[in-house]
C-alpha cells in the first residue's frame, strides 16, 4: 500500500493599493484604513505559545467585532493559524519582519535582514489576507542603524522577484526622515512612489513626511497636542498615513496579579514575575505615602484610569478622523503587549472598560466629531463648540442635510438646541471629512455641573456625538498672602482669586508665603521664616531652575523625576477628603477636570525624605524601564521647626486663570492654614 501525506490550503485573490490620489483602495473601493498593531503577547510570556489555544485567535475576533479592518504585526510575523482566521473572516494583514526594528550596524546585518524578510514572504505570501508588507518601523539612517535602512530602501527589486502582487510599504513613522524616497510601492512597482504627504517635496514644518508616529508628551493632552492632530498633511495636497498614535492606560497589574493566581499561572516566568513585581511596588507605593487607609481597594485607582482611557480615545478619533488630510489611522496598540497599558484590551483578551463602544463609534463609516474649546470651563465662559462628521463615502456631495446640537444637563434638561443645515461638495466626500457646525454657547445661567454636549444627524445613523464638559463656579477666596518670587501678572491673578497680596518684606510672623520663582538665597529666607513658624507654599518647586526643595535639609529632599507622559503616562491621585481639595474630585483624577494643570513631575523619596503628610501621588504601572514602574508624590508636606513648607508640582500659577480645578487648588492651598 502506498502512503502519503495530504495539505490543503485556502488561497484566495484580492486586490489592495494606494491609487493615484493617494487613498487606499481594496478591489477597486476606497477604504478609510482602521488599524492597530500587536506584539502577538500572551500572558506568561510574549515568547511563549499560550496554554489556551483560543487566545492565539481571538484578538483578531475582538477586532473585527469593534470595526478594525486591519492589524499590524509589528517586527514579527503572525502565526499561520492566526493568518488562516484573518483569511477566513476578512481582516486584512500588514506585517514586518522581525528585523525591521531595532537592528543596529554589523557585519551581517544586511544579509541577515533579506532572510528575515524573504523567509517571512515566501512562507505567507499565500495567504490572501496579507495586504501589505511592511519593511522597516522607527529606523533612522545614522550611523548605528544605517546598514538596515538603506537595503531595505534598496531591496524592491529583488522583493519583486518574490512577490509581484502585495503593497510594499518602506518605514513606519519615516524616521529616516528622506523625502528622496517615497513611502509606498504598489504591487508591480519596483520603486518608491511619492503617494502620500511630502514625500518628495521635504519635510514638513513638523518634520514629518507621508508615514506619521504621533505621541502627544503631554498627558491629558494640551491644546497644542491636540490642535497638532488636526493639521497633521497640512500643506500638502496629497494625504498622510497615520501608522501609529494613541494614549493607552495603566497597566491593571491588580486584575493581572488575581487572574495569574486564578489561572495557576507559572510563577517561574519572567513576564509573571515582572507584573507581580509592578503590583507589589504600586501597593507598596500606597502605603509608603499614607493612602492605603483612604484607598483600601487599590482597583479603584485601576478603574479610574480605564475611564480616563476612554476619554483618551475618544478624544483622538475626534482628531485623527476629523483631520481632512488623512486616509487612515493605526492606533497603539491592539493589547497590553510588552508588560505596558498601552492595549484597547488586556492580556486575557478582556476588553477595558467602555473601550468597545468606543471603537465601534470611532471607527464608523459614518461619524461625530466634537471639538468642545474646553473639557472644563468657569461659568460665565463662552463654550465653543465645532462638529464634523467622519464620511466614509457615505454622505452625498451635492446632497443637503440637516442636524441638531446642544447643551445638556446630567438629567437630561437641554439646554439651548440648535439646528443646522448644511449641503456637501465633491472637496468633502474626497476628504471624508464634512464641516457641520461651529458655534458658541454662554454658560453664566448654568448651575455647576457635569453637561454633555450633543449632536445628532436627522437624514442618517451618525455614530457617537456625545461629549462631557464641565461647567465649574468661580473661586473666591479672603485673606491675605505674602509673595516671594511672584510676577506682577501673577499678583493680578492672586487678587483675582480673591486674595490680597502682601510682599513678604512686610511678613510679621503669622499667615502664608507664596513662592514662585526660588534662588538659593530666597530659599535660605524661607527656610528660616518657615523654622520660626511660616507655612510656606513653594508652587513651581519642581521646576529645573527652581531652588525651593533646598529649603529641606538634604536628607529629606526628594529624587526629581521627569518624565513625558505619553502613550504610557503616569495617573494623579488626590488623597480623598484630603484637606486641600474642598468642592474637588478627589481619588483618581479626571482628565476631564485637570487638563493643563498635571505636569510631567514626579518627587521620588524614601525614608527621611517621605513628606510628614502626602496629599497627592502619581504612579505608572507598565513603565518601560526594567523596575516597570514608576511613582513619587505630587503635593507633599513637611514639618520645619515651628513650621511647614508644601512642596507642590502642579501647574497653578500659570493655569489659575483658564483652569477651574487649578484656581480651586490655589485657593484651597492658601486657605486651610
Amino acid at each position: 500500500a502506498v502512503t502519503g501525506h495530504s495539505l490543503q490550503k485556502k488561497c484566495g485573490f484580492r486586490s489592495f493599493v494606494v491609487g493615484d490620489d493617494g487613498y487606499f483602495r481594496l478591489n477597486g473601493k476606497r477604504v478609510y484604513v482602521k488599524c492597530s498593531h500587536t506584539g502577538n503577547c500572551f500572558p506568561e510570556s510574549a515568547h511563549f505559545i499560550s496554554r489556551d489555544r483560543e487566545l492565539l485567535r481571538r484578538d483578531f475576533l475582538m477586532a473585527k467585532s469593534t470595526g478594525f479592518n486591519m492589524i499590524r504585526f509589528i517586527s514579527g510575523a503572525a502565526l499561520p493559524l492566526q493568518m488562516d482566521l484573518c483569511d477566513e473572516i476578512g481582516l486584512m494583514l500588514y506585517i514586518e519582519p522581525t528585523a525591521g526594528w531595532c537592528s543596529r550596524n554589523g557585519e551581517h546585518t544586511a544579509e541577515l535582514y533579506k532572510q528575515d524578510l524573504f523567509s517571512m514572504i515566501r512562507r505567507d505570501r499565500a495567504h490572501p489576507s496579507v495586504v501589505i508588507w511592511g519593511l522597516l518601523n522607527e529606523t533612522t539612517q545614522d550611523a548605528g542603524s544605517d546598514i538596515v535602512c538603506h537595503t531595505a530602501r534598496d531591496i524592491l527589486p529583488e522583493l519583486r522577484k518574490w512577490d509581484d502582487t502585495r503593497l510594499v510599504l518602506y518605514s513606519s513613522g519615516r524616521w529616516d526622515r528622506d523625502p528622496a524616497v517615497g513611502s509606498v510601492s504598489n504591487p508591480g512597482k519596483k520603486e518608491w512612489q511619492y503617494l502620500w504627504g511630502f514625500d518628495g517635496e521635504g519635510l514638513s514644518p513638523d518634520g514629518d513626511l507621508g508615514d506619521i508616529h504621533y505621541y502627544p508628551n503631554s498627558v491629558p493632552l494640551r491644546k497644542p497636542a491636540r490642535d497638532r492632530m488636526r493639521r497633521f498633511g497640512e500643506g500638502t495636497a496629497r494625504p498622510v498615513f497615520m501608522s501609529e498614535s494613541g494614549v493607552g492606560s495603566a497597566l491593571d497589574t491588580v486584575q493581572l496579579t488575581r487572574k495569574f493566581m486564578e489561572t495557576d499561572a507559572m510563577r517561574h516566568c519572567p513576564d509573571v514575575q515582572m507584573v507581580f513585581r509592578m503590583n507589589e511596588q504600586f501597593c507598596n507605593e500606597l502605603t509608603k505615602f499614607g493612602f492605603d487607609n483612604v484607598v483600601p481597594m487599590p482597583s479603584e485607582l485601576m478603574r479610574g484610569s480605564m475611564q480616563n482611557h476612554v476619554y483618551y480615545r475618544t478624544q483622538a478619533f475626534d482628531q485623527l478622523r476629523g483631520n481632512p488630510r488623512l486616509c487612515g489611522i493605526s492606533l497603539t496598540g491592539l493589547l497590553d503587549h510588552s508588560i505596558c497599558g498601552e492595549g484597547l484590551w488586556t492580556l486575557h483578551r478582556r476588553f477595558k472598560p467602555g473601550i468597545a463602544d468606543v471603537l465601534q463609534d470611532g471607527f464608523a463609516s459614518l461619524r461625530w466629531n466634537l471639538f468642545p474649546s474646553a473639557p472644563a470651563l468657569f461659568r460665565g465662559d463662552v463654550l465653543e463648540v465645532e462638529g464634523s462628521i467622519a464620511s466614509e463615502d457615505v454622505l452625498k456631495a451635492g446632497s443637503t442635510y440637516t442636524a441638531v446640537a446642544g447643551l445638556f444637563a446630567e438629567d437630561g434638561y437641554p439646554y439651548d438646541v440648535r439646528t443646522y443645515t448644511f449641503t456637501v461638495t465633491e472637496e468633502m466626500v474626497r476628504t471624508m471629512v464634512v464641516p457641520v457646525f461651529r458655534d458658541t454657547w454662554d454658560t453664566a445661567d448654568l448651575e455647576p455641573g457635569r453637561y454633555t454636549c450633543k449632536a445628532e444627524l436627522l437624514e442618517a445613523d451618525a455614530a457617537g456625538g456625545i461629549r462631557t464638559v464641565y461647567i465649574c463656579d468661580r473661586v473666591s477666596g479672603s485673606g491675605e498672602v505674602w509673595a516671594a518670587g511672584i510676577s506682577a501678572e501673577e499678583r493680578k491673578l492672586l487678587a483675582g482669586l480673591g486674595l490680597i497680596v502682601r510682599p513678604l518684606a512686610e511678613y510679621a510672623g503669622e499667615g502664608v508665603i507664596l513662592a514662585g520663582h526660588v534662588d538659593e538665597e530666597l530659599a535660605g529666607k524661607l527656610r528660616k521664616l518657615a523654622a520660626e513658624g511660616a507655612h510656606v507654599i513653594a508652587l513651581r518647586a519642581a521646576e529645573e531652575a527652581d531652588a525651593a526643595l533646598t529649603i529641606l535639609p538634604e536628607n529629606r529632599r526628594p529624587a526629581v523625576r521627569r518624565e513625558a507622559d505619553w502613550l504610557y503616562h503616569r495617573e494623579t491621585v488626590l488623597r480623598p477628603r484630603g484637606r486641600f481639595f474642598a468642592g474637588m474630585q478627589t481619588g483618581l483624577c479626571d482628565a476631564h477636570l485637570y487638563t493643563d494643570m498635571i505636569t510631567g513631575v514626579s518627587l521620588e523619596a524614601e525614608g527621611d525624605a517621605v513628606p510628614d503628610v502626602t496629599d497627592a501621588i502619581a504612579f505608572e504601572t507598565g513603565y518601560p524601564d526594567p523596575k516597570g514602574f514608576l511613582g513619587g508624590y505630587k503635593l507633599g508636606s513637611f514639618h520645619i521647626g515651628k513650621g511647614e513648607l508644601l512642596i507642590n508640582t502642579f501647574s497653578l500659577l500659570d493655569t489659575a486663570g483658564t483652569v477651574p480645578a487649578a484656581a480651586r487648588l490655589l485657593v484651597n492651598l492658601c486657605m486651610v492654614f
